[in-house]
């Protein structure tokens, strides 16, 4: 790639940004996006947005579920939440 190792390590401790031409080379080195470089897939999202481990687990869990079970996990949740919202407005 043509960056020296003490760059890279930088990178690695958080001491340095590297450039966009950089996380390009990186990106392409990698086979992947730069979007996914930078902002990383849809798990290391939901882990990011999502601080309950257990949750976490379940959501995962439920995912592995037929099409059926999952839409009914769905209807729990949106009738949990939207009781949950209805409570709210009218207190």
């Amino acid at each position: 790639m043509g960056i020296h190792p003490a760059h890279i390590s930088r990178y690695e401790r958080n001491q340095t940004v590297p450039s966009i031409d950089v996380v390009k080379k990186f990106a392409d080195l990698l086979e992947v996006t730069t979007d996914m470089l930078v902002y990383g897939g849809e798990n290391e999202k939901a882990k990011d947005k999502i601080t309950d481990n257990e949750l976490l687990t379940m959501f995962s869990k439920a995912q592995t579920l037929s099409e059926e079970d999952r839409k009914c996990v769905k209807s729990f949740l949106k009738a949990f939440l939207f009781q949950k919202d209805m409570q709210k407005q009218l207190a």
